[in-house]
């Protein structure tokens, strides 16, 4: 079970270290540790915008390309 654990951490470690790169690419600032980024309650509200502007991104490409797909019929 140990070594199942420890191959687990090791995979999201590095899917960590990838999604805090494409932050820092992006301009964003990626903190190390989830201290840095402040008590829960700040966590969920910085969670929370990062899926609204998420969602909010898809529903317009989603719209854009149903209009696109409008103008082509």
């Amino acid at each position: 079970m140990h070594l199942l654990l420890d191959k687990h951490y090791n995979e999201q470690v590095l899917i960590m270290d990838s999604l805090a790169e494409r932050v820092q690419t992006l301009g964003g600032v990626a903190f190390a540790l989830a201290q840095e980024a402040g008590d829960d309650s700040s966590n969920d509200l910085i969670v929370s915008q990062v899926v609204r502007s998420n969602e909010l991104h898809s529903g317009f490409i989603g719209e854009h390309l149903a209009a696109q797909a409008r103008k082509a019929n």
